[in-house]
């Protein structure tokens, strides 16, 4: 999403989000969705939170890092639920809205233990590229929810940002899904 002008964000994060600004710039983040997601969430916080601001909420780059993954996590869980709402709505869904909510906090749940086992296993690599962090930890909660779910995907990533933006900033804070 370039409405949000990346140089304008360079000038105005913290050195501590370097990473994920270098990342988008470089386009190194291959799934288009999760660079709009990343790209509207860094632009809102921007526009926002002063820089001072940020280094008081994010004390350090891994908390940042991981924060970024969170939410292109929850831009998932977003679009997934306004697909199952849908279903609701045409009475194809075969549970509750507050069913699949509960699957899919159950869901990102487990996929942040698989994360944090994971990096604890590969700990003698060295710190991963965010990149690739990002990727593997969202294919990993992504296995996981289609696994839950019987083998039913209900979204791909392709248009993640474009529903995430009708959800405004709430949608694209990590927070509102409990882990």
């Amino acid at each position: 999403m370039e409405s949000v002008s990346q140089e304008f964000l360079v000038q105005r994060l913290p050195l501590l989000m370097d990473t994920v600004l270098h990342a988008i710039v470089t386009k190194k983040i291959i799934c288009s969705s999760s660079h709009e997601i990343l790209l509207t969430f860094l632009g809102n916080l921007s526009r926002t939170l002063s820089a001072e601001q940020l280094k008081t909420n994010f004390k350090c780059e891994d908390s940042f890092l991981f924060h970024c993954i969170n939410v292109v996590t929850h831009g998932y869980i977003c679009r997934a639920l306004a697909n199952i709402n849908r279903m609701i709505d045409d009475k194809t869904a075969l549970h509750s809205i507050e069913h699949y909510k509960s699957l899919f906090s159950s869901c990102k749940a487990d996929a942040t233990n698989m994360q944090v086992r994971r990096r604890y296993q590969e700990m003698y690599l060295g710190k991963p590229l965010f990149y690739n962090e990002l990727s593997c930890s969202l294919d990993e909660f992504v296995k996981i929810v289609i696994k839950a779910l019987g083998g039913f995907c209900p979204t791909s990533l392709r248009k993640v940002a474009q529903l995430c933006q009708l959800f405004n900033i709430e949608c694209l804070s990590a927070s509102n899904i409990s882990s």
